[in-house]
């Protein structure tokens, strides 16, 4: 368990920590089984990412024979276990706990929405870099294993909610409920729309709009009247729920609501002058103008990001002449192959080849780069970038090289739920490709048993994105075919859906 306070995920290491380990002759597999916590929580502490939860820093400390500061931890951290237990506030924080304090723990370490809580009831006062909190309950959810997957959804549901049943708000108005304040308003929403990210990947997107549309009245009302660093997080994180209704449009409603909500995030972004939000909405902005077959207005959205990223590239390198300006936070590597895919794609739409696969190329380059764990709004996998890839391919005519990008996400994510609406996108890619293809023979059979696949897919998923991609490939199959019994035979399963 561990939590983004003291530290920020910048790529940094935390030396003292590693130094210690190093001296003791362990590895990072080692301390992790000796802590009871994954491979991963280690490395994130020692990457400067993360701070320990008070028990596992106590045990940290105890491994080396070191104390917090010595190990590279030099926040004072409040024991949540004795503050919880009723202990008294002086005692000493390296008592050995008594048998219902490790009662408590126990519970906590398998309740996953006390886990999650107390990031948020235990988030400073003051303290609007709500980011950190977030990295801190998305690291709690990725750490977090059970059995029971039930409880896990049940856990993001309740996260989602709380800013409605324990503050009051509405989609229809701003909600101020006494005795909470605007801080309490930003941090629970901070952690609600992580929750409603987490539930997007898990097909609740329903539920997740719901909710996050009920954020958006009393966060605008900070953003009018708060102090000034609540009136930036308050934009920050009102450009992050546009950012999630976006996609959610695409499955929900129509591809013109996404595109209305993607304008809406770079909005907040701009006014909460965070350049990584407003490159990361310009592209989702691109994608739903993509959507909505505007291919023009595609490419010129992310044009504009990518003339805002060399802007700051250029800044930077100035800013690296002179030393006495220090840098400015860097985009990540993830952002810019999210926003080079794009570019690629909608560079060879508009019949642009030699620039769309040099775009491809610094899309894979930069993906591949990434080592820190990136915010969850920045929504760009393995999946995803294979899908421009193979659509770029597609639209400059290259079969062969589309056909392999859409069946390696066919291998990647055969099993994976959480990447089935990415699955069901490529299997209707793949009809694209064998339909227009001129390069050989085209497929019937094949083009037959995918376009089955994915229409059933998109039933499951009630995707109204997927079921208009599932008639754009009937439409191709009509072409290609015209006289097919079969084909005609499959307007059926498109009228039952």
């Amino acid at each position: 368990m561990e939590r983004s306070q003291g530290a920020t995920a910048t790529g940094k290491e935390r030396t003292p920590l590693i130094a210690a380990r190093y001296a003791c002759h362990l590895s990072q597999d080692e301390v992790a089984a000796r802590l009871g916590v994954s491979k991963t929580t280690v490395h994130r502490w020692e990457r400067a990412g993360a701070v320990p939860q008070p028990l596992h820093l106590r045990k940290l400390c105890d491994l080396f024979g070191k104390s917090a500061a010595d190990l590279g931890f030099p926040e004072p951290l409040v024991d949540l276990t004795a503050s919880v237990s009723g202990a008294s506030a002086n005692a000493d924080c390296h008592q050995e706990a008594t048998e219902e304090e490790d009662a408590l723990v126990t519970f906590r370490q398998q309740h996953l929405i006390s886990r999650l809580m107390i990031h948020v009831w235990n988030w400073p006062a003051g303290d609007t870099r709500y980011q950190r909190l977030q990295w801190g309950i998305t690291a709690e959810l990725e750490d977090h294993t059970m059995k029971n997957e039930l409880s896990r959804r049940d856990a993001l549901r309740f996260l989602a909610l709380v800013p409605l049943d324990m503050l009051g708000l509405s989609r229809e108005r701003a909600v101020f409920k006494r005795p909470f304040s605007s801080e309490d308003i930003l941090k629970h929403c901070a952690a609600g729309i992580i929750a409603c990210w987490k539930l997007r990947k898990e097909h609740e997107r329903a539920f997740a709009d719901l909710a996050v549309s009920a954020y958006i009245p009393t966060l605008q009302a900070i953003l009018k009247t708060a102090p000034p660093p609540e009136r930036k997080a308050a934009a920050e994180l009102l450009a992050q729920c546009c950012l999630l209704r976006a996609p959610l449009a695409w499955h929900l409603s129509t591809a013109s609501s996404a595109v209305g909500y993607a304008q809406q995030a770079e909005h907040y972004s701009m006014l909460a002058d965070n350049l990584l939000l407003q490159i990361v909405a310009l592209k989702m902005q691109a994608a739903a103008l993509y959507y909505a077959n505007r291919w023009g207005e595609a490419l010129q959205a992310t044009e504009k990001a990518k003339h805002l990223l060399e802007e700051r590239e250029k800044r930077d390198r100035q800013k690296q002449a002179s030393v006495a300006q220090a840098a400015t936070e860097p985009i990540p590597p993830l952002a810019q192959s999210y926003l080079y895919a794009g570019l690629a794609l909608y560079q060879a739409s508009s019949g642009h080849k030699e620039e769309a696969l040099s775009s491809l190329q610094k899309a894979h380059q930069t993906f591949f780069a990434q080592t820190d764990t990136p915010p969850i709004w920045l929504d760009h996998s393995l999946g995803n970038l294979l899908l421009h890839d193979g659509s770029t391919h597609l639209q400059l005519g290259l079969y062969k090289e589309a056909l392999d990008s859409f069946e390696q996400i066919e291998i990647q994510y055969a099993q994976d739920d959480q990447h089935r609406s990415c699955l069901i996108e490529a299997t209707f890619e793949q009809v694209m490709v064998e339909t227009s293809r001129d390069d050989q023979p085209r497929n019937l059979d094949r083009c037959l048993e995918l376009w089955q696949k994915g229409v059933n897919g998109a039933r499951e998923l009630q995707s109204r994105q997927r079921f208009d991609e599932a008639i754009q490939a009937y439409t191709a199959l009509r072409a290609a075919w015209p006289g097919e019994r079969r084909v005609k035979e499959l307007r059926e399963l498109l009228v039952r859906r």
